[in-house]
């Protein structure tokens, strides 16, 4: 694969990472009530995490001369302002698996490339860890749910 394609497809996972939901929701938290401290304080972790990932795939195309775009937020995050915190945190997960995914293609594509091979598998391995912290967060505040309705 070309280096201008490949460099394409990181930008286009920089992009998707920098707009990521995760993102939107670190920058325009829900209304929750005070119960949610500690999700709270677990997704804006994840939220500096992914940020730090960013920033490293921002780096390295910035060193290899490329012009690098980060995107707009998807207008249908505005949405997700009102929503129960259970429902975020399954809306959060499907994106995170998502992104999964994407890193894991990027990741493949980028064998010829050690540096970028080595830095892509950092960023797969950041995102499997923060999938599965969204999905235990997500079990749990739905388990809570369930017991404070019964």
């Amino acid at each position: 694969m070309a280096n201008s394609e490949l460099h394409a497809h990181v930008n286009r996972l920089l992009i998707d990472l920098h707009r990521s939901l995760l993102q939107y929701v670190g920058e325009c938290w829900p209304w929750t009530d005070n119960k949610s401290a500690e999700e709270r304080a677990i997704i804006a972790d994840l939220v500096v995490r992914q940020r730090r990932q960013i920033e490293q795939l921002a780096d390295y195309l910035r060193e290899s001369d490329w012009l690098t775009d980060f995107g707009s937020y998807p207008t249908e995050y505005t949405n997700l302002h009102y929503v129960a915190l259970d429902y975020l945190l399954n809306q959060l997960v499907e994106s995170e698996v998502a992104l999964l995914h994407q890193t894991n293609q990027v990741l493949a594509q980028a064998q010829s490339c050690p540096e970028l091979a080595q830095l892509l598998g950092r960023v797969h391995a950041e995102e499997q860890a923060m999938v599965a912290e969204l999905r235990k967060l997500a079990s749990q505040s739905t388990q809570a749910s369930w017991v404070q309705t019964r």
